[in-house]
């Protein structure tokens, strides 16, 4: 059973709230496992379509090889400049490739 913190439930988003709230942001951080179990994050821009987290890759990167290795991925998306306007969400699952593989360079 997962745990929600006090304020956590305070400040959650609803279902709507973060389906536009993910519909508004761009750039995300991706947490993949690295070939020593290590994570790696890196920066990347997404779109959120019908439920869904959509990510672009090319086929040079860490985070490519990591995902192709072992698909379990992090992510984070987050605003706010001042602390009281802080607000985020973690995604977290399995990565899924789609279509055609990406670009190389």
């Amino acid at each position: 059973m997962a745990l929600t913190q006090r304020r956590g439930r305070r400040i959650m988003m609803s279902e709507a709230e973060l389906d536009a709230f993910l519909a508004e942001q761009r750039t995300c951080r991706v947490a993949t496992v690295g070939r020593d179990g290590r994570p790696h994050v890196s920066t990347l821009w997404f779109a959120w379509h019908e439920g869904s987290l959509w990510l672009y890759s090319v086929t040079r990167s860490k985070r490519w090889a990591d995902l192709r290795r072992d698909a379990r991925i992090a992510v984070v998306i987050d605003a706010g400049e001042e602390y009281g306007e802080l607000r985020g969400v973690e995604l977290s699952g399995t990565a899924v490739f789609v279509g055609e593989a990406p670009r190389i360079g």
